[in-house]
């Protein structure tokens, strides 16, 4: 199980003994950012559940072949209609819920986006996990449980996803891919080791090369070359590169710059670490994390990524003022 999958080893260990041990748990809640296989890994755990043979999964019993040909009647997974799961679509599921089972005596249910839930329908599913019924398992998959009741996270098992330190993100790729030195870093630097991303990544190469392009204006900016904001924005209009893109571009970007300067790292980020204050870095970076919750509403994003740009402008005058003063 999870020979495919690329994790951390402690949830692959978890996970795998609660099926060798028969000890699985009603609800699992599996949290990280996007691209950490948390997914992958919840549909492999549930063919592991559903398996109708000791070594779980086989691969080759009936249930195996339905889970793998996405047509398992005792498996159910639901998504965000219109950005959000409804109320309406947790009792669709809890009736679900109450049917017996097609084949054996499991069903597994996943609920993606669940920190997407608001909060009657997370009160519905409440009831659901206080009383849950036999052969009943769900799997909370979401990016954040800040957003979650506390009183649904004390009732499933937590597992963290994280992105994967570099070394151990490195090797993992050597493994399924023949890759230069050179783009394994370009590609951690762009996944932010997130294995899923970075498989992406590998397949549409193109991406490495925008990345690098649009790493160039920040850089220009941030030397002081501000006719470049009204360029980079004519850029991004052309390439027509999406708000959420963009924003998470630039808080790759900052977090590297603000690592360099911590550190002392010798990489591209070294000169343009020097450009703001530790201050100036965290401002910006505070307003990245801003933008970044304003996707989901109707805001001029456009015009408050120049705001932000400009915003850079004036952190780096302080910065090379602070400068002048200790001459």
């Amino acid at each position: 199980m999870f020979d495919q999958i690329i994790i951390d080893e402690k949830n692959k260990y978890i996970l795998s003994k609660a099926i060798d041990y028969n000890r699985v748990n009603h609800c699992y809640i599996f949290v990280g950012p996007e691209g950490t296989n948390k997914r992958k890994t919840a549909i492999e755990f549930s063919k592991a559940i559903l398996c109708s043979v000791d070594n779980k999964p086989c691969n080759h019993c009936t249930s195996c072949n339905k889970m793998d040909s996405g047509n398992h009647p005792d498996f159910i997974e639901i998504f965000p209609l219109e950005s959000s799961i409804k109320i309406s679509q947790i009792r669709e599921i809890q009736k679900k819920m109450n049917v017996k089972s097609y084949e054996g005596d499991k069903k597994v249910f996943i609920i993606n986006n669940c920190e997407t839930m608001g909060i009657p329908a997370q009160n519905s599913l409440l009831k659901t996990l206080e009383e849950p019924n036999a052969g009943v398992y769900i799997i909370l998959i979401s990016e954040s449980k800040e957003r979650i009741l506390p009183t649904i996270l004390s009732r499933g098992q937590i597992l963290y996803f994280n992105p994967l330190d570099k070394e151990t993100f490195q090797s993992s790729l050597r493994k399924k891919y023949s890759l230069k030195e050179s783009l394994l870093d370009d590609v951690y630097e762009l996944s932010q080791g997130c294995i899923e991303k970075a498989e992406n990544i590998i397949k549409n190469p193109e991406e490495i090369d925008q990345f690098k392009i649009f790493r160039k204006y920040i850089f220009s900016i941030m030397k002081g070359d501000y006719s470049q904001i009204f360029e980079f924005s004519k850029w991004i209009k052309d390439e027509k590169l999406s708000n959420e893109y963009i924003i998470n571009n630039l808080l790759i970007l900052f977090k590297n710059a603000l690592y360099a300067k911590v550190n002392g790292s010798l990489n591209v980020y070294k000169e343009i670490s020097e450009c703001l204050t530790y201050e100036g870095f965290h401002d910006i970076i505070g307003n990245i994390i801003i933008l970044q919750g304003d996707l989901k509403y109707n805001v001029n994003l456009q015009l408050q990524i120049e705001r932000l740009l400009l915003r850079i402008q004036e952190e780096k005058l302080i910065n090379d003022k602070g400068h002048r003063n200790t001459v």
